[in-house]
């Protein structure tokens, strides 16, 4: 076999900009639960919140997670971005349901966790059953192969 070189991004299960995208995820999620939910965040709530993002984001900058600027990177960021948006409403539509109408929370949450299990399930059945392996062109079959190779190489 030969020696891949892996960086922090290959080798890493974190997304790339992940702090950044989660402060951008909490200052939304505050934004639509003051509007949906009638939330009131008191002085040391934003306080708090201003310091992890300017946190967040400065552990971004020292991983040199934002080196490689391009037309890419804008695109893909702007997906990013709209899928924490995505999130962040689904979170409250969850808090909301189970506050407002009083929904328990195994009832809101039943059928995704049903089909995420699923879902992996029948990935990692193809991860195995793949006679190529690390050399397959599905790139979530060789990042499986990889990760399993780099972090438990002495088992």
């Amino acid at each position: 076999m030969k020696d891949i070189d892996y960086s922090y991004s290959e080798s890493n299960l974190f997304l790339i900009n992940g702090f950044t995208l989660l402060s951008i995820e909490m200052i939304v999620m505050i934004c639509i639960s003051k509007l949906l939910l009638k939330y009131e965040y008191f002085k040391h709530h934003l306080i708090s919140i201003i310091i992890f993002v300017i946190i967040g984001i400065s552990c971004d900058v020292i991983l040199n997670n934002f080196d490689d600027i391009d037309t890419n990177f804008f695109i893909i960021n702007s997906i990013r971005i709209v899928n924490t948006v995505v999130n962040s409403l689904y979170y409250c539509y969850q808090k909301y349901m189970m506050e407002v109408h009083y929904y328990p929370y195994w009832n809101i949450d039943f059928i995704q966790g049903l089909f995420l299990f699923l879902f992996a399930n029948v990935l990692l059945i193809w991860a195995l059953v793949d006679p190529l392996k690390e050399n397959s062109r599905r790139s979530f079959i060789v990042s499986f192969y990889l990760y399993f190779r780099l972090y438990f190489r002495d088992i």
